[in-house]
């Protein structure tokens, strides 16, 4: 979210979510509607297969590549 200049705080504000609940779906602890996630990804100019699981890979190794994704491409390193 660094890369787009956006605080969760204020992504949260734009995407009519809670704080919690954006800072839950940043670590992957969240299951969020197609809805939700379309709006995130059309606010952080980004595809929303970025937060989609997909059933080509194991549970396991799908969540830390999409972990990986998000973290490369905004600059997360999981602290706020």
């Amino acid at each position: 979210m660094e890369e787009q200049n956006i605080t969760q705080k204020e992504l949260a504000r734009r995407s009519r979510l809670t704080e919690p609940q954006v800072s839950a779906l940043i670590r992957l602890e969240a299951n969020p509607t197609l809805g939700v996630l379309a709006r995130i990804a059309a606010l952080l100019k980004t595809d929303v297969l970025v937060w989609i699981n997909s059933d080509l890979e194991p549970c396991n190794a799908n969540i830390e590549s999409r972990q990986a994704k998000v973290e490369e491409y905004y600059g997360y390193t999981g602290t706020h």
